[in-house]
């Protein structure tokens, strides 16, 4: 039961997105996304990793 309410569950989150009529104007925003790209997400983690690996280090030499 639970492999064919997965299977309908997957079936109906991967259908096409249709566009709807609204009865209310309303902006689609195509400015710049406030949220982080892929290169922010890079550097953000070469930081951390970088700061994680300079703590390792000098707690050793304690």
């Amino acid at each position: 039961m639970r492999s064919i309410a997965f299977a309908l569950t997957a079936a109906l989150a991967s259908m096409q997105a249709h566009a709807h009529p609204s009865s209310a104007p309303h902006a689609h925003p195509h400015d710049v996304s406030p949220l982080p790209d892929a290169g922010v997400l890079v550097v953000a983690f070469a930081l951390v990793a970088g700061a994680a690996l300079l703590w390792r280090l000098f707690k050793r030499e304690k």
